[in-house]
């Protein structure tokens, strides 16, 4: 490898770790503000194979005095999303500083044939900060197994099924020349045999009729 080569290499690697720096892997901030702090919460959803799939969510409370979305329920709010595409759920108002745990799961329970649901469960974590300029929001989007991201993402899967094979038409078998033949031949038998028995019949009655006579 050149000398000029490598310090391009050296420059792209340097300019990709200072993009990770400045924006952070696995958390999302939201900026102070002097009344409270707006949240919302970014959720991607990808659908393979489909994309006029409904799926409904769900997202639920840890704390009783975790802030929720308006429409919300028993510290529970439920949302749908179609096909591929990005939302934000929100805006959850904060005016408190503190430790806000949240869950987001699948809602839609019934289970289709060829669909492929995606059923992480992410728990979703909002630490509220007190800061000079007020209220500061951060969050942290946690897997089952751990794994931090910067937003919450379902991938499901439509599969669809094997077109089936199209059933041979059902071909007549032809017949055999010889076959007919035998047929024929069988039936000629049975008719002279019958004119043969006729024949002698006639023949013994006459024989009868003129011994009477005589």
């Amino acid at each position: 490898m050149s000398h000029r080569n490598r310090m391009w290499k050296e420059k792209i690697i340097c300019g990709l770790l200072t993009v990770l720096l400045l924006f952070g892997v696995g958390s999302r901030v939201y900026a102070a503000g002097e009344d409270g702090v707006s949240v919302y919460l970014p959720i991607s959803q990808t659908f393979d194979g489909n994309q006029t799939e409904r799926v409904v969510y769900q997202l639920t409370a840890l704390e009783a005095n975790a802030p929720m979305p308006e429409g919300s329920a028993d510290g529970s709010y439920t949302f749908a999303m179609t096909g591929t595409g990005n939302q934000e759920i929100g805006p959850m108002e904060y005016v408190h500083g503190g430790i806000y745990r949240y869950r987001v799961e699948l809602k839609t329970a019934e289970e289709k044939e060829n669909y492929i649901y995606d059923k992480t469960v992410y728990t979703v974590e909002v630490y509220v900060k007190n800061t000079d300029d007020g209220l500061r929001a951060e969050i942290i989007v946690l897997d089952e197994a751990g794994m931090k991201y910067s937003w919450i993402r379902f991938e499901h899967a439509y599969i669809a099924p094997a077109a089936p094979e199209p059933t041979p038409a059902d071909t007549p078998r032809p017949r055999k020349t010889g076959d007919d033949t035998a047929i024929l031949l069988y039936a000629a038998a049975l008719i002279l045999a019958f004119l043969t028995l006729l024949f002698i019949r006639r023949v013994r009655l006459n024989r009868t009729a003129n011994d009477r006579e005589k």
